[in-house]
This record gives structure tokens, C-alpha cells and sequence, in this order.
């Protein structure tokens, strides 16, 4: 069952504002804001959150939109993934299990937009 673009945003969120250092948070956050342009800009039409419609709609289209929007989503994640890596980078500490998740959480959200990157 496919996973729709909100819920994929709420996983990130919830990661991002756990992770330490609050260096790590502010870079997660970038790529919140990121991720919630491009989801923003997909869900102006009722049911757009279907990531399998949005790839069937997309090839149809000579349009820049789908791929200025995916993109978006994309940016976002990597950058969550990458606030996560300098989170873990910084050492053992407590909160390094929080930095694994968003790790994790950043990889599910990029294999989850695989069928728009195609």
C-alpha cells in the first residue's frame, strides 16, 4: 500500500524535532520547509496525495511543475537525511538513536518518491 505525501511529511516532522544538536534541528528544518512547498504545491488539487496518480499524471505533461515539485520533495529529504549524518557525526551521545531515525525516516521518504524520481 502506498504511503501519500502528508503522512511522509509527518514522519519527517516528528523526526526533525527531536534531533540534536540544535545545529542538526535548523538544517532538518530547512528541508521541512523544503518538503512542505513541494507538498503544498501538489495537494492544491483535492486527492493529489497519491504519489502513484502523481507519477501516472506526470509523463502526460510537458509541464515543469512535476519535476520543480518533486524536486522540492526531494531537496527536502536529502536534507533531513543530511541534518541527521552531521546529528550522528558529532559523536556518541543519547540522542543519537533520534538522529538514526530521521536517517531512516529520510531513506523511507526517498525510496517512497522512487516512482516520481522514474
Amino acid at each position: 500500500m502506498p504511503v501519500g505525501l502528508l503522512p511522509l511529511y509527518v514522519l519527517l516532522v516528528l523526526a526533525a524535532t527531536a534531533v540534536e544538536p540544535p545545529a542538526a534541528r535548523r538544517l532538518a528544518f530547512v528541508g521541512l520547509v523544503s518538503f512542505a512547498l513541494g507538498l503544498a504545491a501538489y495537494a492544491v488539487s483535492p486527492g493529489s496525495d497519491d504519489l502513484i496518480g502523481i507519477a501516472r499524471a506526470a509523463p502526460a505533461s510537458a509541464d515543469a511543475f512535476f519535476r520543480v515539485n518533486t524536486g522540492l520533495l526531494l531537496l527536502g529529504a536529502i536534507v533531513c537525511a543530511v541534518a541527521a549524518a552531521h546529528a550522528i557525526r558529532r559523536g556518541p551521545t543519547p540522542s543519537a538513536g533520534r538522529a538514526l531515525a530521521l536517517l531512516g525516516i529520510g531513506g523511507f521518504v526517498l525510496w517512497s518518491l522512487a516512482p516520481l524520481i522514474a
